[in-house]
């Protein structure tokens, strides 16, 4: 009852239900149905922090199915480990799997090493969306 979880999960508040994201992550791992369903709401609101940026974006371009889910992404575009040279690349992208985009909102860590600015120029250029 695909129809059912999906009214239940529209239901829920995911910032007052404290199991919100480990029940998604053990539902897309239930079948490639409710892996469906899961994903639309996992990616819906997405927060990255201490530079997982590029995790996110691998994720993305494995599977761009999950980019068009992304509305909201809170980004950290500092990296603990050395920047790659296709790092920035693997995240434009990603950042062009993402047509439903509509925030985007940056986050600052500690991290030693920054990854880019989203003001770089190839990195937003030609996106899909407009913030």
């Amino acid at each position: 009852p695909q129809d059912l979880f999906r009214l239940v999960l529209e239901g829920l508040d995911r910032n007052r239900y404290v199991g919100y994201n480990v029940l998604l992550k053990n539902l897309r791992l239930a079948s490639n149905a409710w892996k469906y369903e899961a994903d639309k709401f996992f990616f819906c609101h997405y927060a990255v922090k201490d530079g997982r940026l590029v995790d996110l974006a691998s994720v993305i371009l494995a599977d761009p199915k999950c980019g068009r889910y992304v509305e909201a992404l809170t980004v950290d575009y500092a990296k603990a480990e050395a920047v790659l040279p296709g790092d920035v690349d693997n995240l434009r992208e990603a950042f062009m799997l993402m047509p439903n985009l509509k925030v985007l909102r940056e986050r600052y860590s500690s991290a030693a090493n920054e990854l880019a600015s989203p003001y770089e120029p190839r990195m937003l250029r030609g996106v899909p969306f407009r913030l």
